[in-house]
């Protein structure tokens, strides 16, 4: 019997969700120093904009008041 591609596609989709369950992901997040990518030259207003367009320092106000992600 032939599986139809969305019944493939809900299997797969359940191994990958049981797969996540189990693990622990951590996420690497790549800032560029500067606009102009120029060695050894850190922007702090252009990391901190990054920082604050990812998410990535609402995630850590929200950690540190107890509430995990």
């Amino acid at each position: 019997m032939r599986v139809s591609v969305g019944g493939q596609f809900s299997s797969q989709l359940r191994l990958l969700r049981s797969r996540i369950d189990v693990t622990r992901p951590h996420y690497i997040r790549c800032l560029k120093p500067n606009d102009d990518l120029i060695p050894d030259c850190f922007e702090p207003a252009v990391v901190a904009d990054q920082l604050r367009y990812g998410g990535i320092l609402e995630a850590i106000r929200v950690s540190r008041i107890g509430y995990s992600q």
